[in-house]
């Protein structure tokens, strides 16, 4: 009885997030804590805490939680990276993103990473990335197309 209500509080609280009503999600998701804990449930929490109440810490150590015991959720990885967003990294933020797009096709985890807009590498990456031979040697491969 109590795993269905968990459930059932879980899935409330992924509907109310997707509506972007993070405040009762919270809720939601901190009911069904009390119930029990899964890797996926403690993400949630995390993410809604760092989104709401700004509790990045906690939220990441919630997340990192998630992610050491189910891996191969590409859903806590989201929400992982989000966190890392949220917190103002986002180098780990992009790792999360890209684990997660090893454990299969997200078109959440997609959009995160298009709306990181991503840079492709340097041409002399031994250079730094504002070098003039990078700047002028990559807007010439781009006139050229080859980049």
């Amino acid at each position: 009885m109590a795993e269905n209500t968990m459930q059932s509080l879980l899935v409330q609280g992924m509907e109310a997030l997707e509506q972007g009503s993070t405040l009762t999600a919270l809720m939601h998701f901190e009911a069904a804590a009390k119930l029990g804990t899964t890797p996926l449930l403690k993400a949630h929490l995390g993410y809604c805490m760092a989104l709401e109440h700004r509790q990045y810490r906690e939220g990441l150590a919630l997340c990192r939680e998630a992610t050491i015991a189910a891996p191969q959720d590409s859903r806590i990885w989201l929400l992982m990276g989000r966190t890392c967003l949220l917190s103002g990294q986002k180098r780990p933020a992009l790792q999360a993103f890209r684990r997660g797009l090893k454990l299969g096709n997200n078109p959440q985890i997609v959009s995160e990473i298009k709306a990181l807009g991503l840079r492709r590498k340097p041409p002399f990456p031994t250079f730094d990335r504002d070098h003039p031979l990078n700047l002028y040697t990559g807007r010439l491969l781009g006139r050229f197309g080859l980049r």
